[in-house]
């Protein structure tokens, strides 16, 4: 590409200066320079394409491996539908509660919670937050290992009721 930049520059200097053509007597001589040749590189040994599905490189999970530490199967309250399973999980000294790929409930806007009652909570229960689908596998990190808790409950917040329950074993 520069071979060829020089080139056409080097062909209007020498047709263009002056306001003439090279061989009008009122032009000054021009000077032309030769052309740079470009030498040829020897050929470099092709390089293999990248592979389409390249080998992950296996990441060690922060402290450990990740252990069940309690479990709870999810049932409706209150004329809803919820099902699926609950459980506490341990990975070094982090701990989520995880909503299983089984997990079902036939409403949202709720919040989930640890709490020590089946039927509410107060302020001594945990909130972790906006339940963040109606279904399928979901987790929320806990800010302790949650054993204070008996229940987890899926509190909707427009009629403070619990939707669904699971009692952690």
């Amino acid at each position: 590409m520069r071979v060829t930049v020089l080139i056409a520059c080097s062909a209007m200097a020498a047709g263009c200066s002056g306001g003439g053509s090279p061989s009008s007597p009122s032009a000054p001589p021009v000077a032309t320079t030769p052309a740079p040749t470009a030498t040829p590189t020897p050929a470099a040994t092709p390089t293999p394409a990248p592979s389409a599905t390249p080998t992950p490189t296996p990441t060690p999970t922060p402290g450990g491996t990740p252990t069940v530490v309690r479990t709870a199967s999810i049932s409706g309250a209150n004329g809803h539908s919820a099902s699926g399973t609950a459980r506490i999980i341990r990975t070094g000294d982090v701990h989520v509660l995880e909503l299983g790929e089984d997990f079902r409930i036939d409403s949202g806007n709720n919040d989930v919670y640890l709490a020590r009652s089946r039927n509410t909570v107060d302020n001594r229960d945990l909130n972790l937050g906006n339940m963040r689908s109606t279904t399928g596998r979901q987790t929320y990190e806990l800010p302790g290992q949650g054993s204070q808790y008996e229940y987890v409950i899926l509190w909707c917040r427009p009629f403070r009721v619990p939707i669904g329950v699971g009692t952690l074993r």
